[in-house]
């Protein structure tokens, strides 16, 4: 999982939620919709804001400006994804009732405590003036708390990691705006929650994010088996374009001797079992490089 520096869109992040909250402005001082509503949320869906495209262009569509920020991959299991197919998830739960519960995400994220609040705590601004100096925002609508991920892919019926927001409000570390916890990933695709001195950490993020299916383990252990056999993307793209999982387990494996049978057995019947394992691994190249940085380091079984 990469570290989402929001900071360097302080500024363009700040542009888009200051003119939500001037348009919802009415000339009495009041919020229309309430800020702390659903229908807050809904209107800043609206594709005048989000985009991708809207015949009425307000401001920069936050929609691309999140995905630009996350270098076109999913915030939590680093697929490669387009405005086309995408989630939009927030760190800190739009639904979060009790507001105290903030606090625990603001102590791994000062991404967040420095410019999110929850909804019902904001000081509404009463003019304009008062908007454009505002630099926290409420929690159902801050861009400092949105991030996109994964969805379903209507087409298999795959889905990969929150999609459809399999966490629904389970509180995580947020580990994709932390800078004091990331995950580590073994060499048999599992992920682990490891705090900033590599430390593991007994953690149920990975679980809620649905992050160690049998998809993405296997996509991950192949592409660790690339990178210390020194077969490259374009490679790998070549036996996902003729449709050749076998010929690829046999070509991965056929120069990793020092393999456990047991490893060995493992990985083939798990790329061997998932469906449309081919196509899903091209989304998933940043893994080569991850591994290609670590695997000194590790062995197959983790």
């Amino acid at each position: 999982m990469e570290f989402i520096d929001k900071s360097r869109y302080v500024p363009r992040e700040n542009s888009v939620n200051r003119k939500f909250l001037t348009d919802c402005l009415q000339q009495d001082g009041t919020f229309i919709p309430n800020v702390s509503s659903d229908t807050s949320y809904t209107n800043f869906c609206d594709k005048k804001y989000r985009g991708p495209i809207s015949p009425v262009r307000l401001t920069e569509p936050w929609l691309l400006l999140l995905l630009e920020e996350q270098n076109g991959k999913c915030a939590y299991c680093m697929r490669r994804i387009t405005a086309q197919e995408c989630d939009v998830e927030h760190v800190i739960p739009r639904n979060l009732k009790n507001e105290a519960d903030v606090a625990n995400y603001y102590r791994y994220a000062p991404q967040l405590s420095n410019r999110v609040v929850h909804a019902r705590l904001f000081p509404t601004p009463s003019s304009q003036g008062a908007i454009s100096s505002t630099t926290a925002f409420p929690h159902n609508t801050a861009l400092a708390n949105l991030v996109v991920t994964c969805k379903v892919n209507n087409r298999t019926g795959e889905a990969y990691c929150d999609a459809n927001n399999h966490r629904h409000n389970s509180e995580i570390i947020p580990i994709c705006l932390a800078h004091t916890h990331t995950l580590y990933y073994a060499a048999n695709g599992t992920c682990f929650v490891i705090n900033d001195t590599g430390k593991i950490i007994i953690s149920d993020t990975p679980a809620i994010l649905n992050l160690n299916t049998n998809t993405l383990r296997a996509i991950r252990m192949t592409w660790y088996l690339a990178s210390i056999n020194n077969l490259t993307p374009p490679e790998i793209a070549y036996f996902a374009i003729i449709n050749a999982p076998f010929k690829l387990i046999e070509t991965l494996l056929k120069n990793h001797g020092d393999t456990e049978s047991a490893d060995r057995i493992i990985f083939s019947e798990q790329i061997s079992s998932v469906p449309n394992i081919m196509e899903s691994l091209m989304h998933y190249v940043w893994f080569y490089s991850y591994y290609k940085d670590i695997a000194p380091n590790i062995r197959l079984h983790g």
